[in-house]
């Protein structure tokens, strides 16, 4: 896999773990008992945290090797989702998805500008377009797959694969 390519499954699974929870809200908040006025609570929790860890990550993370963080933090962001699938109450959601939007804050960081290292300037504009594509696609094909595999597998379903593929691209990265 192109590094290019890694740096857009990145993108793409970080941007799905944000985008499938409130879909697959009413189904987590009959099972975990969490009353519908919290589920913005949870949506909110992981872009909040992705915000705030995100911009303070980019005052800092040209300290340390793009690479290596960026693997950390799909592995962070992998493994946080994954204990959402865990997850007993409301309080117990929001603080993996802050985990797993504190990850992602990084991840996305450093997609763009790992795009602006890799690309030579006059494809610049073409390699953030691929890496960007993963917003699209996290809307058309993977929050369907994602309601989908709820519909499967219950509402846990999601967290874990979203999760899992997260680790394979921490290898990857």
């Amino acid at each position: 896999m192109t590094p290019l390519l890694v740096l857009a499954a990145v993108h793409f699974v970080n941007l799905l773990d944000f985008m499938m929870v409130m879909p697959l809200g009413p189904d987590f908040a009959a099972a975990l008992g969490i009353p519908m006025s919290h589920l913005g609570i949870v949506g909110g929790s992981y872009t909040a945290a992705a915000t705030v860890v995100g911009i303070a990550g980019s005052l800092m993370l040209d300290r340390w090797e793009r690479r290596s963080v960026l693997t950390w933090s799909v592995l962070g962001l992998g493994l946080s989702t994954m204990t959402g699938a865990m997850a007993t109450g409301t309080w117990t959601l929001v603080a993996a998805r802050m985990a797993a939007g504190s990850f992602g804050g990084i991840a996305a960081t450093l997609c763009f500008s790992m795009v602006a290292d890799l690309a030579p300037e006059s494809h610049r504009g073409r390699a953030t377009a691929i890496v960007a594509s993963g917003f699209s696609l996290a809307s058309i094909l993977g929050v369907p797959a994602g309601l989908e595999l709820a519909r499967r597998g219950g509402w846990r379903a999601p967290f874990l694969v979203v999760g899992a593929v997260a680790l394979v691209l921490a290898a990857a990265a």
